[in-house]
Formats: structure tokens, sequence, C-alpha cells
């Protein structure tokens, strides 16, 4: 789910920043692009490094979902809050869905990477020559 997620993030950034069709006023300012092309990045190479089983990449796998997905739940929790009362009504249930998606998501993560099953796979590998 990450390395997809991730991977569908970097190529809709991508899309915006070199794409003719693409209107200027979604092009980010490079700081933010920076950001969020890093994030994305971050997460693809943490979780298929999680995926081989290295130690290490499953708590940066875990960290940078949270950076991914809680920066995801802040920026729609800030809109809601700065559109409140002057925005329709199905704007803000797709805002609240999408914080509700992204904490769900981070769940998820934390689920996978720390339950029991996980963390003896991970021991497993260490200990294996």
């Amino acid at each position: 789910m990450n390395i997809f997620v991730g991977l569908l993030s970097l190529g809709a950034l991508l899309f915006v920043l070199i794409s003719p069709q693409a209107p200027a006023e979604l092009r980010p300012e490079f700081a933010r692009a920076l950001a969020a092309g890093g994030m994305a990045m971050f997460l693809v190479a943490a979780s298929i490094a999680a995926l081989m089983g290295r130690q290490q990449a499953r708590l940066g796998m875990l960290g940078a979902a949270l950076a991914f997905f809680g920066t995801l739940a802040i920026q729609n929790i800030f809109l809601i809050a700065e559109l409140s009362g002057t925005g329709d009504p199905k704007m803000f249930q797709k805002l609240g869905s999408n914080v509700v998606q992204s904490t769900i998501e981070i769940g998820i993560d934390a689920w996978a990477l720390l339950s029991a099953k996980t963390v003896a796979f991970f021991s497993s590998r260490q200990s294996a020559p």
C-alpha cells in the first residue's frame, strides 16, 4: 500500500510540475515540492527496505508513514478549519473523510509493523546468516 501511494504521489507531483495542462495555481513552490517528493520517496524506499527484512527499515517505514499520512491529515484539518462556515457541506465531508482515511492508513501501518508476527519476522531475519 505504501509503495503504491508513494509512487502515485510522486507521479502526481511530477505531472503538476512539468505538465503544460496543469494550472499554474496547482504548482507548489520549490520547497514544498521538494518536501512532498522527499516524503513520498522516503515512504517508498523505507517500505521496500522493510519488505526486504531490514530491521531498521521497519521503524523507518513507520516514521515515513506517520510523516506522509500525518501531513495529509493535518493539511485537511487546516482546510476544514480555514473554510468552516463558508463552503459546501459536501466539501467538508470529503475533507473529513480524507482525515479519517489518513488516520486509518497510519493505524494499518502501526498494526502491521508493530504486531507480534512482524516483530518475529524481523527478529528471524536479523539472526539469519
